[in-house]
């Protein structure tokens, strides 16, 4: 268990070292992109880099216009107390059971299938903070 746990924030933080991830879900800013009245099945706009940016721009990624671009009406994702939510962490849409009726999601935030991710992972290459960064899954 303590390994899942540990795997869970290590793949968080590795994200941010080397790939941008989203938590999706249908009741996101510019789920379908950032072309007003275009679905786009394979986005990734809400997980592209922000940087030296003022907070005006990054602030719900202002500067790519997905802050212009909000849910479809009653699409929202409900937050219980005490409860629990889903949501697909994934470097693009494509990537999720809500693109392309979940053709390219799997396991991995990457689309990707990684055989053997475990032992992979045990025995990946890590950065002097301490970072996978072999093997690259972004």
């Amino acid at each position: 268990m303590w390994f899942l746990w540990l795997f869970s924030i290590t793949l968080t933080f590795t994200r941010f070292a080397d790939a941008h991830l989203a938590a999706w879900h249908k009741s996101m800013y510019c789920f379908n992109g950032t072309t007003p009245g275009q679905v786009n099945y394979n986005t990734y706009d809400a997980v592209l880099p922000l940087w030296m940016l003022s907070k005006s721009d990054y602030w719900f990624h202002h500067v790519n216009g997905c802050d212009e671009l909000p849910p479809a009406e009653g699409d929202f994702l409900e937050l219980p107390a005490g409860g629990s939510v889903t949501v697909e962490i994934a470097a693009n849409r494509a990537f999720t059971s809500l693109s392309y009726d979940g053709e390219f999601a799997t396991d991995w935030p990457d689309g990707q299938d990684h055989t053997g991710s475990s032992l992979t992972l045990q025995d990946a290459t890590l950065s002097s903070e301490g970072c996978i960064v072999d093997p690259n899954i972004s």
